[in-house]
């Protein structure tokens, strides 16, 4: 998965809906559909009632340990404890996690969790990642701590008017209580401050209901904390029942004015990200946007044995309010645009998970493509010479699928799905028996599959390493013939969207390594990152014929599809990328997996399983006071809205 995966896709999104009670309402006529009955279960501990079903029971026991951990550590920093239970309800996916009743909101993808005002239910969905779960569980966990603080000053201090705390300092609060800074975090900074898009600290209500409000907040947090301590914090919310306003409330803790403060945040970002211009390049001098009109995702170029043009590439985008795929000129901008598939209008094309999966076309001009159907999603087939739909298939034992990739002939694919376990993993699919074959079985998270161009290996991302608790991903290989596991990069950064050149063997990928995400080639000319941009680039696709890369590139806040040739040297200088990142890469002339020495020692690789990283499921079920509980239904109120409703006609309202 690339950076999107924003996974921003990344990458650890979260709601915070105690904000606004408009965020529980549902549009009439929009009912939530519950396809599945869960056979809920309960684990009682001192501070929390867990509630799962039997799927998930493994996955259960570890957030259990792991919320009595972060429980302890935000009761500490926040100097409060929550006066009763914590409920906090798990889904082993998200396409059972969007079924919740806990909220009448619909809710999208991009959302890894919640924390409701009313009761302080937390409820999340596991992503087949024990990193982003954890973080996401810490995250919300701090709502829950900020909603049972203010309500302690609501009892103690009765107040008509309650001052509550703007969105960027909750969600900050808790992006920088569960999370360290990292790329994703640099990457939305420095292209707000290089494009002037930075608000101040009044105006940054204009960023609510978007990612960046998240590490904008977090970085704020971080400028606070580091220049008035880290007791800042919980003071500011000791004063928030004696004060008119929050901004009043930041000023007699911090003894500087709002305005004073946004100057000196600024100047410290400016002092930070300006120095980067000396040593990156603007994307639009380092190559060529094609797909300008909206966000445009996950390109892909069809073989020359497809009968294809070789001129155009495929790609997905929600330019028009619905997701679709589309087809287009590589020599654009929106040169013979055509849509191709629409999205959102069907059931079964209920969502085509653009910033999570890709697409791709086969030797025989099949496109494959992966959509949410109902409960679980769904694998698709495509004709694209006669624009219909092929086929489609659905597996009992997987809820979720990503990234779908052909063999070089066509006759198979390889691509990622999540068990109702909660465990992902990489399958091979034979079209022609229809046989599910898994190619690894664990908990390690395993994403992003393509095979090399011999059709002999397997290549894709996984957390499989000492650093994976810590977000870190790198690439891997399956030998098909002799079914063994290679390292193919080792370090503690995020590899992601390998996809090779079919024609030359060349492997191109995206990495975190040397700061935001950039793109990396290794070839005959050995390994070398290729774009050195002010702001980020990933999921690279090779054009047909060419030694030309497609890629989703960010700038001012935009996403699009850019078109470069591959230098033939490095861009980035200062960093020796074979010796420091000490990885292990295909050949063009053999596609042979080789080590690559650093002068000083070799690659040494640690398989550190995710069972290391969390705390142990055999733990005494006494350390934790842990019960197991009968579920029972009970109905209390959740919330009541009122609402006039007239008739124009009659004049009548009711």
């Amino acid at each position: 998965m690339g950076f999107l995966g924003l996974q921003i896709l990344l990458i650890f999104l979260s709601v915070f809906l105690a904000e606004s009670a408009v965020a529980q309402t549902a549009s009439f006529g929009k009912n939530k559909i519950q396809y599945n009955n869960f056979d809920w279960r309960v684990l009682e501990s001192d501070h929390f009632h867990l509630y799962y079903y039997p799927e998930e029971e493994e996955l259960a026991r570890t957030a259990l340990q792991l919320a009595e951990d972060y429980y302890d550590l935000v009761a500490a920093r926040f100097r409060h404890e929550v006066a009763r239970r914590i409920p906090l309800i798990i889904y082993s996916s998200h396409q059972d996690f969007e079924q919740t009743n806990v909220t009448p909101a619909v809710l999208p993808e991009g959302v890894a969790g919640f924390t409701e005002f009313l009761k302080g239910r937390v409820a999340m969905p596991f992503n087949g990642s024990y990193h982003d779960f954890a973080h996401t569980l810490h995250h919300e966990l701090v709502h829950v701590f900020q909603l049972s603080r203010l309500e302690e000053s609501f009892r103690l201090h009765y107040r008509n008017n309650l001052v509550g705390p703007p969105l960027w300092f909750t969600e900050g609060m808790a992006e920088a209580w569960s999370e360290e800074w990292d790329a994703t975090g640099d990457l939305f900074l420095r292209d707000l401050v290089i494009h002037d898009r930075l608000p101040e600290i009044r105006s940054l209500w204009r960023l609510n209901g978007t990612f960046v409000l998240y590490k904008v907040g977090q970085d704020l947090i971080f400028f606070l904390e580091e220049n008035y301590g880290t007791a800042v914090v919980p003071e500011i919310y000791d004063e928030l029942w004696r004060v008119q306003s929050f901004e009043e409330a930041l000023q007699n803790v911090t003894g500087t004015t709002v305005d004073e403060l946004s100057t000196r945040w600024h100047y410290n970002l400016w002092q930070r990200y300006f120095p980067d211009v000396q040593r990156y390049q603007p994307l639009e001098l380092a190559a060529r946007k094609i797909a300008t009109k909206g966000a445009s995702f996950k390109a892909v170029s069809p073989p020359k044995s497809s009968g294809l043009d070789p001129s155009t590439f495929y790609f997905l985008s929600p330019r028009t309010g619905y997701t679709n795929i589309y087809r287009a000129s590589v020599n654009g901008p929106e040169r013979d645009l055509k849509e191709i598939v629409s999205g959102q209008r069907k059931a079964e094309f209920e969502s085509f998970h653009a910033f999570q999966s890709k697409i791709d076309v086969s030797s025989e001009a099949h496109l494959a493509f992966v959509s949410k159907f109902h409960e679980r999603d769904g694998l698709f087939l495509f004709d694209l010479e006669n624009e219909k739909l092929l086929a489609k298939w659905q597996f009992e034992n997987l809820v979720a699928l990503r990234s779908p990739a052909f063999h070089p002939d066509g006759t198979k694919l390889v691509f990622a799905g999540l068990s109702p376990s909660g465990r992902q993993d990489i399958y091979l699919f034979d079209l022609a028996t229809e046989t599910l074959t898994p190619l690894t079985d664990d908990a390690f998270l395993d994403d992003n599959p393509t095979w090399s161009p011999d059709g002999e290996r397997v290549l894709f991302v996984s957390d499989r390493n000492e650093w994976g608790k810590d977000g870190s991903k790198n690439l891997f290989a399956i030998d098909m013939g002799k079914g063994e596991l290679t390292v193919v990069t080792h370090g503690p950064w995020v590899d992601g969207a390998p996809a090779f050149n079919r024609e030359t063997g060349a492997l191109a990928f995206s990495s975190s390594r040397n700061g935001t995400p950039q793109l990396f080639v290794s070839d005959s000319l050995g390994v070398r990152q290729v774009t050195n941009i002010l702001g980020g680039a990933t999921d690279p696709a090779w054009i047909t014929g060419t030694n030309d890369l497609l890629f989703t590139g960010m700038s001012d806040l935009r996403f699009g599809i850019y078109r470069m040739s591959v230098p033939d040297k490095a861009v980035y200088e200062t960093a020796p990328v074979i010796a420091e990142s000490q990885d292990i890469f295909a050949k063009e002339d053999s596609l042979d997996w080789v080590f690559l020495e650093s002068p000083e020692e070799e690659t040494e690789f640690k398989w550190v399983p995710p069972q290391q990283w969390l705390p142990s499921i055999d733990t005494q079920a006494e350390d934790l006071g842990t019960r197991e509980l009968p579920y029972r239904s009970r109905y209390t109120l959740d919330f009541a809205q009122g609402g006039v409703i007239f008739e124009p006609t009659q004049n009548v309202g009711e």
